[in-house]
């Protein structure tokens, strides 16, 4: 098996594609581990954060993604994060919370309204 870092991802994207997310979790794991850094990194952790989540982890997707929205490292990736961590905040019991951030993170592409949904998004 390959270490290059950007391959193990790859590999993982593609048995996370093919339905076999208990052979991706590891490699996604390996790829971080390896050094994958940039746009595939943040790619990586969001996808295993959804693996997680399938295989019935969902406080490990919760514990990732949280962590990468703590670094406040901006990209065109941060509201597939917020979503994915809205999910898994669903499947921890913490709806309200998950709501809250889904529509916070849909206030900023309405093309009215994005003001007061993000008030009450705030708000739950």
């Amino acid at each position: 098996m390959t270490s290059d870092p950007v391959g193990l991802f790859e590999l993982a994207s593609a048995n996370d594609s093919t339905g076999r997310p208990e052979l991706a979790e590891p490699l996604y794991r390996k790829a971080l581990e390896s050094g994958l850094s940039g746009y595939r990194r943040r790619r990586a952790l969001i996808q295993l954060a959804s693996t997680l989540r399938n295989l019935g982890h969902p406080e490990q997707s919760v514990a990732l993604l949280t962590a990468e929205r703590e670094r406040q490292e901006s990209d065109e990736l941060d509201d597939a994060l917020d979503a994915f961590l809205a999910l898994a905040l669903v499947d921890t019991g913490h709806a309200r919370e998950a709501a809250g951030l889904a529509l916070a993170a849909l206030a900023k592409h309405l093309p009215r309204y994005n003001r007061s949904l993000a008030y009450y998004a705030t708000h739950l």
